[in-house]
């Protein structure tokens, strides 16, 4: 049986850049980009780079950073520009993409 490009061990190394610590890290850039391209969206990396330095230069609200990850990065996903458009679009959907697959090892996990 052919193993998913989604669960390759470089991609699984990726992932560290949804940490809160790991965010703000150059290697973290490169990171979302292998997550961006695994996933079934198309996402011009180009954008996504940009908004993604952009969101390295965020505050973290106080007292995010210990909680759960959904917790940490909802406070991002609810940012909004002067019109009113979501700050961060690109790096959104990438984030809740990756946020929302099936982590476990089981077969009954993996088939979901």
């Amino acid at each position: 049986m052919a193993k998913s490009a989604l669960y390759t061990k470089p991609l699984l190394k990726a992932f560290c850049c949804l940490h809160p610590r790991e965010r703000i890290s150059h290697r973290s850039c490169l990171g979302i980009v292998a997550i961006s391209n695994a996933l079934p969206v198309i996402i011009i990396t180009d954008v996504l780079l940009g908004e993604w330095r952009l969101f390295q230069l965020e505050e973290d609200e106080e007292g995010t950073t210990g909680k759960c990850i959904r917790t940490y990065w909802v406070q991002f996903f609810d940012k909004n520009n002067a019109s009113g458009m979501p700050l961060y679009p690109n790096v959104s959907k990438v984030v809740k993409g990756a946020l929302s697959l099936s982590h476990g090892s089981a077969d009954v996990e993996r088939d979901f």
